[in-house]
Parts: structure tokens; C-alpha cells; sequence
């Protein structure tokens, strides 16, 4: 999920590496704002084998407001029509905030857009804010939502209940959660909700699950859900087996489905001592 860069030969070699060895074939692939590059980077990534020979290909792209409304248009016509881009597609499920979250004041940019180019999905993001935001959104001609656990998850529950009721897109993203206080928390509300289509789990390519965890902790993470944990040489590691984890244990756990073993007087590099002080400031 590197952002589209010209400056990294190596990316699509590892990215070939790492789907042959977990199984993955759902990839998020990030925009930069340039119609050239990033068009150029998806013949890239397009050109990798595992992605000529996959039968379960997902892709998602992530925009992250780059685009303005005039190279989003180009962008889309010249997707659309690459014949080397032809076999993935119809494997993009969407593409997520597009534009700047300010541009939903004028409600004609999406749907401008989608006059021109119809086979594409947008979704919101950054611009999910408020309770009433997705709600202007599809007023605006978006058709789905992001939900992350950051933004709240009441307002992630409203908003599954709205695309619910307008069949629109839900997605949900862990962000950077990984480590066994806040990973479980994202799978058990995304489990919970009715309607999302797809999780995004790429907290574990940014975050060490075991930052700041004593090894007692880690051991006890890794024995209680070994489908979702493994311990590893540099410490503790969400187990990657496909485009799916095992989440069973996550359900038995009440509320939302953490059960870690704390150590209040654990102590190293990345943890802070917990004093008597400290918790009474608290």
C-alpha cells in the first residue's frame, strides 16, 4: 500500500513477494494526484504475474483528497480506456476521497464526473467529520463511506445504518491498530456491523503489534488467538494467512473483544514506567 512514487523500484517486486507468500490478492493501491503517474505506477503493479493469474482480484484506491476535479476527469477517462489496465478493471472496487473534503460544498463535482465516467464508485474519508456528513455526501453523488475506529464508533454506527438503507459502500479501516489493546477492537466492531464490504487491514504494515508490550504480554496474546497473533524473533506479529483472519476468538470476548494480559509494572524501551504519581494524576 505505498504511496505512488517514482522513486521506488523495488516496491512492485516486494509486493509480488509478499502475495505469493501470504495469499493476499485484495490490495489498496494509493494515488498521488498525477493522472500520468499514476497511471504509469498501476501498469506497473497491473503487469506483476500474481496479479494476471488471480481469480479473487479486489482492489481499492486511495486518493487521499490529491485530486483536483479536472485531473480526477482525466484520470478516470484514461483508467477506463488503457488496454494494458483492461484485466483489473473490473476488479476496483472504488475510489476513496478523491477529491479535497472542502469540494463537497459544490454537490455537481462527483456527479460531473460520473457523467463522464460511470464505471467508478467514490467514498468519503477525511471528509467523514461530522454525523451528517455522509449523509451529504450521497446528496453530493458519493456512494460509500470509510469507517474507522478514530472517527467514533457511534458515528461508524450510524453511518452503517445509513448505507444500509441506501445500499451504498461501507469500508473499514483498522488504520494503524495492531497491537492486541486496540487491533481486536477494530474487528470486533467491524464484525458487528451489517453491510461493510470490505476491512482494510494495514495497521500491520505500519505498527509493530508488540510495541511496548512485555514478553509475558506477548506470550499470552500470541497462546490465547494463535489465528490472529504468532510470535516472532522480533517480538509479536498479526498472523497474515490470505484476505482474511480468523476473528473466532475476538467474538467470544465481551464488549469489544479485548482480553491481554496487562503488566502495570512492565517496563522497557517504549513503555513508560506507571508510578503511584502517575496514576493518581489520572
Amino acid at each position: 500500500t505505498d504511496r505512488i512514487s517514482n522513486n521506488d523500484p523495488g516496491d512492485d517486486e516486494s509486493l509480488e513477494k509478499i502475495m505469493g507468500k501470504t495469499g493476499v490478492s485484495h490490495l489498496k493501491i494509493k494515488l498521488h494526484g498525477d493522472p500520468g503517474q499514476d497511471i504509469n505506477r498501476l501498469n506497473q503493479i497491473a503487469g506483476l504475474r500474481a496479479l494476471q493469474n488471480s481469480s479473487t482480484l479486489y482492489i481499492t484506491l486511495d486518493a487521499n483528497e490529491s485530486y483536483s476535479l479536472q485531473n480526477l476527469a482525466e484520470f478516470c477517462g484514461r483508467l477506463r480506456k488503457e488496454e494494458s489496465l483492461r484485466h483489473i478493471l473490473g476488479s476496483i472496487a472504488y475510489i476513496e476521497q478523491p477529491l479535497p473534503r472542502g469540494s463537497m460544498a459544490d454537490e455537481g463535482n462527483i456527479y460531473r464526473i460520473q457523467r463522464k465516467v460511470r464505471d467508478f464508485n467514490f467514498i468519503i474519508d477525511e471528509a467523514d467529520d461530522g454525523i451528517d456528513v455522509f449523509s451529504d455526501s450521497l446528496k453530493c453523488g458519493y456512494d460509500g463511506v470509510s469507517v474507522k475506529i478514530c472517527k467514533g464508533v457511534i458515528k461508524g454506527t450510524l453511518n452503517a445504518i445509513k448505507a444500509n438503507k441506501f445500499n451504498s459502500i461501507i469500508s473499514f479501516e483498522d488504520l494503524t491498530n495492531a497491537t492486541p489493546f486496540d487491533f481486536p477492537h477494530s474487528v470486533r466492531t467491524s464484525g458487528a456491523l451489517t453491510h461493510v464490504r470490505d476491512m482494510e487491514a494495514n495497521g500491520h504494515l505500519k505498527t509493530q503489534a508488540g510495541v511496548g508490550l512485555s514478553p509475558r504480554e506477548m506470550d499470552y496474546a500470541a497462546e490465547k488467538n494463535p489465528s490472529l497473533y504468532e510470535r516472532t524473533a522480533d517480538g509479536l506479529s498479526i498472523r497474515v494467512n490470505g484476505d482474511s483472519f480468523d476473528a473466532e476468538w475476538v467474538r467470544k470476548i465481551p464488549g469489544l473483544g479485548c482480553d491481554i494480559l496487562f503488566e502495570p509494572e512492565a517496563k522497557d524501551a517504549n513503555r513508560k514506567e506507571i508510578t503511584p504519581s502517575l496514576v493518581d494524576k489520572l
